[in-house]
């Protein structure tokens, strides 16, 4: 292909039309196809390739070539090396894939997180010498800790990154200095000028790959992403491109220049033109920061209602956009020109396979040290794949194999693991010369077994939110059961039943379970004839309707009930739950006997007939409460100090209260730490242990620490009880706790880079086992 065809195709992209796909030359014409059971075709053969993830050096290509192995996965850098390591591929007679081994091409922009770039408390004069990597200049602001009013801001050059400012508030009021750096950020992917000097690079190179016999596919076009685009973004690109893109976005919604004013909550009269008002940058996230908007290019501040302001709302639309439109016409036309299929391994629920006019493959990484982590790191991959509307090609891109003992069948699950959640190829990753050898014999035998290509797994969905009792695993009848995007939410039956809901428009369902053996129970419903039941592997649950409820026989496999909105509440659940009630009330004696508790259980357990599920529900929590105070624990919620420094409180969905505390470290630390401070009374003197419900990574961990009294802990192991997002229950240990009032205080001592999300502090008997968030009945 001449360079000026690639030119006049890299100009046709930019503009939005798609170029003429050329013929491939120096190959037959290869006709590949996705069948619907997600499975390569290639010359109407199924191509299952098994086979080891290597980096292309001559010596790593012959050691595959002499196992026997007939495929190989190529980490290759997206800018240099690409002929020689393609010539010594096609010589070898090995098939193999290329995957772009170096970062995407990283943004430049504005970095809007005041809950990481901030140093608060500030009541005197004082002198902030702080490192921020990357860093060319930044926006100061000093603002009123109360209610975040602006005191000055500024704009400063920072010389090696090093931001150095006297900062004096004048008054003994805490104020808190924000900090909005500009800079490089290797988690945001440049989607405008570094995208099409990539896209011009690869288009040249996708030349030389038509030639090529053995190629059969490419694999992370852009180069590695850490994370693509979502709806809550806190980076602002100072791309002249995606500033002109943000300007026609608001030209198009909104028509005239005073309804998008109105629309971002701005009263600037000296905004005139749709130009300018891209150019603005808003100060705030969810919960910090100062309303105001920021114009880079005069410096000006515009005062907003930020609560009200769509200004975020309208800069995400437009990156996410940009992102999926620009990776889906690259990987069209790579396709084209080279003739093979384009794989994007998995890197969040936003990525350009979401999409549903996505032609991407997806790569699924299984890495960890036992089949549950794998299963884990990979289930989502699987499951995007599995919720896809149209074949895509599920690819396992990198599987880690630990250890060498037993190593045949430890191998050999591992790929079987891969392949029922529904990988129809397999690459290894390892040095191990025992792993390599078994890996051959496994291959041999893989690569033969044609009826991949006949079926794909079934899937049951949950929301992330509902992980606990949900958990990625295999089911009856076939299925697996993997986490997904859409919104829903853990519903608490008591220890004997599990449920969830999961709302993703038609496909809206309600899922219940038991947690011990098959028993026959009774669900109310207001309304049961409108219900329809489902079971997984197809078994008769013998429905039987009996006035206002129905009668079926209820498995630990999960049945999935649609058709209303009520909460599938079983009789025997209401039951527990009036039980337990009747339990705390002799153990709160007459005083809650003749409470207001009293009252409105007896009003709600009246009200089960009516509305069963809704009704059910608010007997439990007050329960809850209940329990929480005639209990022998005590659980706190991280979100409720009234005296923490931490970044800010978050709403997070399917943990305790739906909110927790969130340490998010972008500069130093202050001299004495981050810490979180709760008071609480104890009845009695008592033995407890300690345990702090948090999502964060296990590097960071040994930052986190709990002092109760002159007693200082540490983790002694975790986490446990998973549950949510990646939340889990850390054991801090034993102590003594005196009767009265207490105080038990978080520390984080946190480097640059920490990201921590608090949820509860729990202090029990020994014999307390934390479960997600269900909370104990004494």
């Amino acid at each position: 292909m001449s360079l000026h065809v690639l030119a006049v195709a890299g100009l046709l992209l930019r503009v939005g039309v798609q170029p003429p796909a050329p013929v491939p030359a120096g190959r037959a014409q290869v006709h590949w196809r996705i069948n619907e059971n997600n499975t390569l075709f290639w010359d109407n053969q199924p191509y299952l390739p098994v086979g080891l993830r290597i980096d292309g050096s001559a010596g790593e290509i012959d050691e595959a070539k002499s196992l026997g192995l007939h495929d190989v996965l190529v980490d290759q850098s997206a800018i240099s090396g690409w002929s020689a390591t393609i010539e010594r591929l096609e010589i070898s007679g090995l098939r193999y894939l290329l995957s772009i081994s170096s970062l995407a091409p990283s943004a430049q922009g504005i970095a809007v997180e005041p809950e990481g770039y901030r140093i608060s408390d500030i009541k005197e004069e004082r002198d902030i010498d702080l490192k921020i990597e990357g860093a060319t200049s930044a926006l100061v602001v000093l603002a009123l800790q109360r209610d975040a009013s602006v005191q000055w801001s500024k704009r400063l050059n920072l010389e090696g990154g090093r931001l150095k400012i006297k900062v004096d508030p004048q008054s003994t009021l805490e104020h808190v200095l924000l900090i909005y750096p500009i800079l490089q950020d290797s988690g945001e992917p440049d989607f405008w000028e570094g995208f099409d000097r990539l896209r011009d690079d690869l288009l040249q190179r996708a030349a030389g790959l038509s030639k090529a016999q053995g190629c059969r596919g490419l694999v992370n076009p852009l180069g590695q992403v850490l994370q693509f685009p979502n709806d809550k973004p806190k980076f602002v690109p100072t791309s002249h491109l995606f500033r002109l893109e943000l300007e026609a976005h608001l030209r198009h919604k909104y028509a005239t220049l005073p309804t998008a004013l109105r629309a971002w909550s701005l009263q600037a009269s000296d905004l005139e033109s749709f130009a300018q008002m891209a150019q603005l940058v808003p100060l705030w996230t969810s919960n910090r920061g100062v309303s105001q908007l920021w114009n880079p290019s005069s410096d000006r501040m515009h005062p907003c209602e930020s609560k009200r302001s769509s200004a975020w709302r309208d800069i995400s639309e437009v990156i996410r956009n940009a992102a999926t439109r620009r990776i889906e016409r690259l990987t069209a036309s790579m396709q084209r020109i080279t003739g093979v299929p384009v794989v994007q391994d998995w890197r969040g629920w936003t990525g350009p396979y979401e999409n549903p006019q996505s032609t991407v493959g997806i790569g699924m990484n299984m890495i960890g040290s036992s089949p549950a982590k794998w299963i884990d790191s990979g289930c989502r991959a699987a499951a995007s794949a599995l919720r896809a509307s149209s074949p895509v090609w599920l690819l396992a891109t990198q599987i880690d194999v630990v250890g060498d003992k037993d190593m045949g069948s430890a191998l050999a699950d591992e790929l079987n693991d891969a392949a029922s959640l529904g990988a129809r190829g397999w690459f290894i990753s390892t040095k191990s010369a025992t792993v390599k050898k078994a890996l051959s014999v496994e291959a041999n035998r893989m690569s033969k077994d044609l009826s991949y290509a006949q079926w794909k797994p079934g899937a049951l969905f949950y929301p992330e939110s509902a992980m606990n009792p949900a958990a990625p695993m295999r089911l009856t009848g076939g299925k697996w059961w993997l986490p997904s995007p859409a919104p829903g939410n853990r519903i608490d039956l008591g220890p004997d039943f599990g449920a969830y809901r999961l709302e993703d428009g038609s496909a809206s369902f309600f899922t219940l379970w038991t947690t011990s053996a098959t028993k026959r129970v009774k669900l109310a419903f207001t309304d049961p004839k409108k219900v329809s039941v489902t079971t997984l592997d197809g078994h008769d649950p013998k429905i039987k309707i009996v006035k206002k409820s129905i009668e079926l026989d209820l498995t630990p496999s999960p049945i999935v009930i649609s058709g209303t909105d009520e909460v599938p509440v079983p009789e025997e659940a209401i039951s527990a739950e009036i039980k337990t009630f009747e339990r705390l009330m002799k153990l709160g004696g007459e005083a809650l006997a003749l409470s207001d508790e009293t009252f409105i259980f007896k009003s709600l357990q009246a009200g089960v007939e009516r509305n069963p599920g809704a009704s059910f529900l608010a007997m439990r929590q007050l329960n809850d409460r209940l329990a929480a105070r005639l209990g022998n624990y005590l659980w706190i919620e991280a979100e409720a100090s009234r005296t923490q420094n931490f970044s800010e409180t978050a709403s997070i969905a399917g943990i305790s209260n739906g909110s927790g505390l969130v340490m998010r470290s972008r500069v130093q630390a202050p001299p004495e730490g981050y810490h979180a401070a709760y008071d609480f009374t104890c009845r009695r003197a008592s033995v407890m242990v300690a345990w702090l419900a948090m999502n964060i990574h296990a590097d960071q961990v040994s930052a986190v620490s709990l002092k109760i009294g002159d007693q200082t802990l540490k983790s002694l192991d975790g986490p446990i009880g998973l549950y949510s997002q990646g939340f889990g229950w850390y054991r801090f240990g034993e102590l003594s706790i005196p009767k009265g009032t207490s105080q038990v205080q978080i520390h984080v001592d946190a480097p640059n880079g920490t990201d921590i999300v608090f949820d509860s502090i729990v202090l029990a008997p020994p014999e307390f086992r934390p479960d997600g968030i269900r909370k104990p009945i004494p």
